[in-house]
């Protein structure tokens, strides 16, 4: 009698678990309203810093850093974009100015480095869902500019 208690027990108690709990799964994000991409940028010069300046559009609060992608010294403008130097700004990086849906990069190259093109890079909070590249941005000859 024990030995038919116990099995009954013991079936009863699964039957609980399993359909008590119910499919537990960790929650996903919902892609339009957690993404983000670039709108217009625009590249200047100050001292002997490159300004970074752009809009972005949609949810900001989701953006974890940003990569600065740099291609220098290419004369071939139409060639595979090749980034030669990646620099990463975090949220809470001094050079990363994030306010509403803008934000403002600086970076402050290195004397005899030509930055002919540049890419920004979103990296979301969600491991899941893609970075987000803006346009490949073509850096005029800044330096002749006063």
């Amino acid at each position: 009698m024990k030995k038919n208690s116990y099995k009954l027990f013991c079936i009863f108690f699964i039957l609980i678990l399993f359909f008590s709990c119910g499919r537990k799964k960790w929650p996903t994000p919902i892609t339009e309203e957690d993404t983000f991409k670039f709108g217009k940028i625009v590249v200047y010069k100050k001292n002997d810093c490159l300004n970074i300046n752009g809009n972005i559009i949609g949810n900001t609060k989701n953006i974890k850093e940003l990569l600065l992608e740099v291609e220098e010294l290419s004369s071939c403008i139409k060639c595979p974009f090749k980034p030669t130097l990646r620099i990463r700004y975090s949220l809470s990086s001094e050079d990363l100015h994030l306010k509403d849906n803008s934000f403002l990069l600086t970076y402050c190259k290195n004397k005899g480095h030509k930055v002919s093109r540049l890419r920004i890079v979103g990296i979301n909070k969600f491991k899941v869902l893609e970075p987000v590249f803006s346009e490949i941005i073509v850096v005029k000859n800044l330096d002749e500019e006063k």
